[in-house]
């Protein structure tokens, strides 16, 4: 089926079947763990299996945490703001500012990536993460450890506030919502950590 021919079916079926829009106002109707949305935050992304840490040094933490990791090649995307110099000679690290085709080979070599948040959502226990030519969507699933900056202004309560934030963080091309590290029962009914994405995942509140 040509272009053409989708287009068409696709007006046809608009006029057989019209939309209306609605306005109807986000109702919350999760029950919260906690009157403090940082502090719910916490409980509910701990829930999710990911390693929180407050950070008055982000440098620092990051730094302990790579040696803990024992991590050898590391990538950190372009938005990250926070300066990294200090990490040469000390780790392989580079940013990751190319395209899959330029970096395909230093991706399936990277064992750890450090990303930046643009929110994390209270009650469901989850970071949102906005792709950009900024931050590739590759960043937070291709490595097998993911560090993830957030800043406690930006954790919000609701999903609803959540995509909203990650809309306006700047037209990006897609919105990803991450509880944490990935898992899988798919296998003999067996959790398993680290199939379709990092296996460890540590969240840095600044």
């Amino acid at each position: 089926m040509n272009r053409d021919s989708i287009l068409s079916s696709v007006k046809t079926a608009l006029k057989q079947n019209k939309l209306s829009a609605t306005n109807k106002q986000y109702k919350d109707l999760i029950k919260h763990s906690s009157n403090d949305i940082l502090e719910e935050y916490k409980i509910m992304q701990n829930a999710n299996k990911a390693i929180l840490i407050e950070s008055n040094n982000a440098i620092n933490d990051i730094r302990n945490i790579l040696k803990t990791l024992e991590s050898k090649n590391i990538i950190y995307t372009p938005d990250l703001d926070i300066d990294l110099s200090s990490f040469n000679g000390e780790f392989s690290i580079a940013p990751y500012n190319k395209s899959i085709d330029e970096m395909r080979e230093a991706l399936f070599d990277t064992d750890t990536s450090i990303i930046r948040a643009v929110c994390g959502i209270a009650d469901i226990g989850v970071f949102g993460v906005a792709s950009s030519s900024k931050h590739p969507r590759l960043a937070s699933l291709i490595t097998k450890n993911c560090i993830v900056i957030l800043e406690k202004k930006n954790i919000v309560q609701s999903i609803n506030d959540g995509i909203n934030m990650l809309k306006s963080s700047g037209n990006p091309s897609n919105m990803i919502l991450i509880a944490g590290p990935s898992r899988t029962a798919d296998i003999e009914l067996k959790t398993v950590f680290g199939v379709h994405g990092p296996q460890q995942v540590y969240i840095i509140l600044i």
